[in-house]
Order: C-alpha cells, then sequence, then structure tokens
C-alpha cells in the first residue's frame, strides 16, 4: 500500500475546503484538526499547511520567491527578476519575500517552487573549481 503524503494530505485539505464559508467552513475545519490528531499528524501540520499556501498560489497563479543575500535587491533587480520569474513559472504574480545573510558575498541565492537559484560568488568558485578539475 502506498504512503500518503504530506501534499496528498495538503491537496485533499484544500479541496474539501474549497468554496465553504461560515459555518460550513469552522465545521470542515475542525474536522481537519480531528483527522490531523487522529493519524499522528500535528507535528507534521506546518508542513501540510505550506503545501496548502502552495498549492492555492499556484492556482492564483502567484510565486513566491526566497531571495537572500548579503545586500537587499535593486528595485531594477527586483524588476528584472519578477519578468523572469513570471516567464519561467508562467505566473501572474511573483511576491518577495528577502532576508539578509552576510555569509553569502556577492550574488543572491532565490528559492521560488521548490527550486534554487545560486547566483552567489561562492557558487560561481566551486562551479569554475569543478570545470578546472575535470
Amino acid at each position: 500500500m502506498r504512503e500518503i503524503s504530506n501534499n496528498d494530505i495538503a491537496h485533499s485539505i484544500y479541496l474539501s475546503l474549497l468554496e465553504k464559508k461560515g459555518e460550513d467552513l469552522s465545521w470542515a475545519n475542525k474536522r481537519v484538526v480531528d483527522f490531523l490528531y487522529r493519524r499522528g499528524l500535528l507535528s507534521q501540520s506546518e508542513n501540510i499547511l505550506e503545501s496548502i499556501i502552495n498549492i492555492i498560489n499556484k492556482k492564483e497563479g502567484k510565486v513566491v520567491a526566497k531571495i537572500s543575500g548579503a545586500e537587499p535587491l535593486s528595485a531594477k533587480n527586483k524588476t528584472e527578476l519578477s519578468h523572469i520569474l513570471k516567464e519561467r513559472y508562467s505566473a501572474k504574480e511573483v511576491l518577495f519575500e528577502e532576508s539578509s545573510n552576510k555569509a553569502l558575498i556577492g550574488g543572491w541565492k532565490i528559492e521560488a517552487r521548490g527550486e534554487i537559484i545560486d547566483t552567489t560568488l561562492r557558487a560561481k568558485i566551486k562551479k569554475l573549481q569543478t570545470s578546472l578539475i575535470n
């Protein structure tokens, strides 16, 4: 028998709550919590919730880009990156979550839809080192 993944659970929860309002939504939410409790999945609730958010963002044509770098992105770089990510993921909107990481020297690490784009100087040096060795 196949094990049910957090993504499968998140998708089922998303579908079960879709278009529910008021008391119906409240009742359905209680059932979800009860289900997670009975299956011993409350410890996974944060991951499941993140998966639900990803499902909703994908349905609405949104991409969340988590960006870390020593310096924040300039407005020009944000505009360019937004355009690139919209094309790459066929998205309508790009939402940025920026964080500072002084350990990164030059460039940025960008995570979007499970993909990591590493433009840091360290990554470029490693790539050069690998190509010189091989």
